[in-house]
């Protein structure tokens, strides 16, 4: 069986498509009136809208991974932060002002790159294996890994320096007494 759709059975369709097309790229759905094909299609006005609205999200979701992990290192105090992290956090700071600089040129191309670098190297940053191990031995297991190996050696130490303390006590009272007697 062979469909032949003509220019009107397709301009339905193609309204929608376009409609949808333009809520998804950023801009507001307007009329959608049919041209040649060579005037149809995204409009640079759409294009810069939505890399305008791109680069906006990527340097808020850069903000708050940022954030996030100065908060992680404020919470754990005795986290490590090794140098190619703080490294990547200098770097993503870096584009950050990059992507200032672009936009205040109008260069909205450069900006949107600068920012996917910066949400690349913030999240690097976040995820980075190192970062992530440390979320996973808090203090408390530590305690947990050590006792074990420490009590058994320390109980025997514990008991002799009592023992001690109690012989110097009595050698004192005894020291006492006979000054005492004398």
């Amino acid at each position: 069986m062979e469909y032949k759709l003509t220019k009107s059975d397709l301009q339905p369709i193609m309204k929608t498509f376009l409609s949808q097309l333009r809520t998804l790229i950023g801009s507001t759905p307007h009329l959608v009136t049919f041209e040649p094909a060579k005037k149809s299609g995204i409009t640079a006005l759409e294009k810069d809208n939505w890399i305008r609205s791109r680069t906006f999200e990527n340097v808020a979701n850069t903000i708050s991974t940022l954030k996030s992990l100065g908060q992680l290192v404020d919470e754990i105090p005795n986290m490590v932060v090794q140098d190619h992290i703080n490294s990547k956090v200098r770097a993503s700071l870096n584009c950050l002002a990059a992507v200032r600089q672009s936009l205040s040129e109008e260069d909205y191309l450069k900006a949107l790159r600068d920012s996917i670098d910066a949400i690349e190297l913030a999240e690097k940053a976040f995820f980075d294996p190192t970062m992530v191990s440390m979320l996973y031995f808090p203090d408390e297991h530590k305690y947990a890994i050590y006792m074990p190996l420490f009590v058994p050696t320390s109980v025997p130490l514990l008991a002799a320096l009592v023992k001690e303390i109690k012989k110097l006590k009595q050698k004192k009272k005894e020291k006492e007494a006979k000054e005492k007697k004398e």
